[in-house]
């Protein structure tokens, strides 16, 4: 009987993480951030694991290899620093530098690069915004559990998937369901793919460029 029950509790288990696997269900901060005397040495307890850090990039690199693509990924925690990051083969410097560039116009926005280029979607507004190191393309996410931002996610290079739908259909993967995308705004705004979010906590679609 014992055997029995202990077999259920690991079938339960199972069930569980492979409902987190495929994205049905939300991944609880607790899970998804640096815990203990680890928290402790970063005098944070909002940083991104490296294991869940790791799964994002890898679920990412696995949609791209799935479609006979390539990409560049890169994950930050809120400090900025490189968390987990991969460059798969036929990846240029161009490519490696925007998937970071992304990434880090991501943190400092708190949004994501696409809702920031539907903010900023005039070739002037575009401009002012590029000696404050804004790039204004689309591939780049807050990583955001339980209305906390963890660190952010920066696409880069997209060949044969869309540099934002991997990012997106990565976090959902590993997180759990995120915010709908949003819509293209216009001419600037859907020139290179999908975003995440008015604010914070949004998406977009659309088709990618490699950048």
């Amino acid at each position: 009987m014992k055997r029995i029950s202990a077999l259920a509790i690991m079938g339960l288990f199972s069930a569980v993480t492979s409902g987190w696997a495929q994205g049905t269900q939300h991944l609880p901060i607790d899970k998804a951030v640096q815990t203990g005397d680890n928290a402790k040495r970063v005098l944070s307890r909002d940083y991104i694991s490296d294991d869940i850090a790791q799964k994002i990039v890898n679920a990412c690199v696995d949609l791209a290899k799935a479609a006979n693509g390539s990409v560049s990924v890169f994950v930050l925690s809120p400090d900025g620093q490189i968390a987990a990051a991969r460059r798969l083969d036929g990846q240029n410097t161009a490519n490696t530098e925007t998937a970071l560039l992304k990434a880090q116009t991501a943190l400092r926005r708190q949004q994501s690069t696409h809702a920031a280029v539907n903010q900023f979607n005039s070739d002037e507004q575009k401009l002012i915004r590029l000696p404050q190191g804004f790039f204004l393309v689309s591939g780049g996410m807050p990583i955001i559990v339980d209305d906390v931002m963890i660190g952010v996610i920066g696409v880069g290079g997209g060949r044969g998937i869309n540099d934002e739908q991997c990012a997106y259909q990565a976090l959902t993967k590993v997180l759990g369901p995120q915010p709908p995308l949003p819509p293209n705004l216009g001419r600037g705004a859907g020139a290179t793919g999908a975003g995440q979010g008015n604010g914070r906590r949004g998406g977009g679609a659309g088709a990618a460029q490699p950048q």
